[in-house]
């Protein structure tokens, strides 16, 4: 049986919203939260992510300017689909989708 742990937050649950095995969780438009089983291969994936922004001042410039371009640009088109699409390539190394 496994451990829950329940912890009152002011965010809003939204289940897995497209990605198996997160829990996000959103407040407001600005602040989202995802939680990940800890050694999980996708919890791996995102250190490995923020270790690469970390090391990286020119990646963290450059993904902070495209997720804020990607950001004003779904609000005004209504595009959910693409901002997913271009972060996953930017996780994985590749920023041209």
């Amino acid at each position: 049986m496994r451990n829950r742990v329940h912890i009152k937050i002011s965010h809003i649950g939204r289940g897995e919203n497209g990605i198996p095995r997160r829990h996000f969780f959103v407040r407001g438009g600005s602040h989202h939260l995802h939680v990940f089983e800890q050694s999980s291969c996708d919890w791996q994936r995102h250190l490995r992510f923020r270790d690469r922004l970390l090391a990286s001042p020119e990646l963290a410039t450059r993904y902070s300017e495209l997720t804020s371009k990607l950001a004003t640009a779904r609000q005004a088109s209504g595009d959910r689909e693409r901002y997913p699409r271009i972060e996953d390539g930017i996780h994985s190394g590749d920023s041209r989708s």
